[in-house]
């Protein structure tokens, strides 16, 4: 097993993607059967820094044009010191999205760590099909609203209809996953809290006939 650090001196490094300072005294990753396995503290780091600094990562990932790093974020030591505070972090995945909808900051005040199916409940990105979410047109010029998660469908008249059987499907599913949620070891009531908001909001928008884009 080969094992690769950076810098004996860690004040030297060059800042990572022009913003990040690493100056921790870990292993950045080390060779194991032939392939590189990173640090999990350095892995967790440099993802939030590249997101928010790589303008090659935000032309790949357009969603990402906005977001940015809390200057508290800046030093590695500094995220490690919280990431060390944080219950489950190895088991689990960062979400900046879940606690403050619409959020672009990558902190300790917005993030939370969170299982995978939890933090995938989250849609960040606008559509850009032709129709509303979760909505196609069949072969008999009626629309299918359809919940790829649940794996139900149902045709409608409207464009907007089918919607709204979208919407109240998705609704649904997070409360679905809310429940199962609360009975994991990492349950955050934050979380559980911030998630029902938003089910309560696509039933309600559902009701008045609003639009759903990014949830």
């Amino acid at each position: 097993m080969a094992v690769v650090k950076g810098s004996k001196y860690p004040e030297r490094r060059k800042p990572v993607y022009g913003w990040g300072i690493n100056d921790a005294d870990l292993q950045i990753w080390v060779k194991v059967d032939g392939k590189r396995v990173y640090d999990p503290v350095y892995s967790r780091w440099i993802s939030i820094v590249q997101r928010s600094n790589d303008p090659k990562e935000k032309a790949r990932k357009p969603h990402y044009k906005d977001v940015y790093a809390d200057d508290r974020w800046k030093h590695l030591t500094d995220f490690q010191a919280w990431l060390y505070t944080q219950p489950y972090w190895e088991e689990l995945v960062l979400d900046k999205d879940i606690l403050f909808p619409g959020n672009n900051v990558y902190g300790p005040d917005t993030c939370v760590f969170v299982p995978i199916y939890i933090n995938n409940l989250v849609l960040r990105r606008v559509t850009n099909s032709k129709y509303l979410r979760g909505v196609q047109m069949n072969s008999i010029g009626k629309y299918n609203g359809t919940s790829n998660l649940t794996g139900k469908s149902k045709s409608f008249k409207t464009e907007i209809e089918a919607h709204q059987f979208w919407q109240q499907e998705y609704a649904g599913y997070i409360e679905e996953k809310v429940s199962q949620y609360a009975t994991e070891k990492w349950f955050n009531s934050h979380v559980a809290d911030a998630l029902l908001a938003r089910a309560w909001k696509l039933r309600l928008d559902a009701s008045l006939g609003i639009i759903t884009t990014t949830i």
